[in-house]
């Protein structure tokens, strides 16, 4: 991704520097890399809620994270 997106980990740190109470990552997986010629969802496209996850026990352990899938919703 570029510049402008966040990896699962500076997601963390944001959530960690917001004193998020919540965090529900979005847009994962949503978006095949056309130029690859991709059909499917790629594996790669599959880990970023769980890495984010992850990141978020390590940075900011006092925010929950609510993982949708795409076109879920919640009410928090």
């Amino acid at each position: 991704m570029g510049p402008g997106h966040m990896d699962p980990t500076r997601a963390a740190q944001a959530a960690s520097l917001l004193g998020a109470r919540v965090a529900i990552p979005i847009h994962w997986g949503t978006y095949y890399p056309i130029h690859l010629g991709v059909q499917g969802q790629p594996g790669f496209l599959k880990t970023p809620p769980a890495l984010f996850e992850q990141a978020v026990l390590e940075h900011a352990p006092a925010t929950a994270v609510k993982v949708l899938a795409p076109g879920e919703q919640t009410a928090v």
